[in-house]
């Protein structure tokens, strides 16, 4: 780490502690920056600068771990209830049939941005316990499902519980290393950067860029050991030549 590493460290620290009093650890300057977290976090943003929507990206995770789970008959149903493509099909402001709506919905992939604050209740009239209902209603519109829809058993609960809180904390992991990122440029006076980080956190509307807050400055002249093992049994070795 640098002197700048440290410098972000220390406004880091301070609004943290300023921030907890009684040390809960709650608050947005509640900064970890594990090494798993910010494996995910890079991950999550090289899939943004790629063009993909962080809900995107998130929905794919918590698919991919709905059908680990066994539990694939839940993911139109996710689909429906957190749509990626906002309920629309149209920008013209006209009135368009909710089926049509989750047709394309159940085409597409969960957001799972949205998913995630209606678990957690940051939506009116949503919360953990109603996205739980809603995937043990059956589904409509779906002419292929002819047989019986069973409700969420206690274990399945668990699971699909499990899964949105596992996206969640990618989430935050992503927020985590773009905060820290905004510190890290704006303690070196870096504004347009330290601006850029939070633009990518906050609206999404220019690509995030790659956070130097965990990279390490290679400040001398790099080279390299080789090294060789000569066995016996072959030819003779001709040490005029380099192998």
């Amino acid at each position: 780490p640098t002197q700048a590493h440290a410098t972000t460290a220390g406004v880091l620290r301070s609004a943290y502690l300023s921030h907890n009093p009684d040390a809960a650890g709650s608050n947005a300057f509640a900064i970890d920056l594990s090494s798993a977290r910010v494996r995910i976090g890079l991950d999550l943003l090289g899939g943004m600068r790629g063009g993909q929507q962080l809900g995107a990206l998130l929905g794919y995770t918590l698919e991919r771990r709905i059908h680990e789970a066994g539990l694939d008959r839940l993911v139109l149903s996710l689909r429906t209830i957190a749509p990626l493509t906002q309920g629309r099909l149209s920008d013209r402001g006209v009135n368009l049939d909710v089926g049509a709506i989750e047709v394309l919905a159940a085409g597409n992939v969960t957001d799972g941005v949205q998913l995630i604050e209606k678990f957690q209740g940051k939506v009116p009239n949503w919360d953990a316990s109603r996205v739980l209902a809603r995937l043990d209603e059956r589904p409509k519109n779906n002419p292929y499902l002819t047989g019986p829809w069973p409700a969420l058993t206690a274990a399945e609960r668990g699971a699909v519980t499990a899964a949105i809180n596992a996206i969640a904390a990618d989430m935050d992991a992503v927020a985590d290393l773009l905060m820290a990122e905004s510190v890290h440029q704006m303690a070196q006076g870096n504004m347009p950067r330290a601006s850029a980080a939070l633009d990518g956190a906050g609206t999404g509307d220019v690509p995030p860029p790659e956070p130097d807050v965990v990279s390490t400055r290679q400040d001398r002249v790099p080279f390299t050991h080789r090294l060789m093992i000569v066995t016996n049994g072959g030819a003779a070795w001709d040490a005029t030549q380099p192998r």
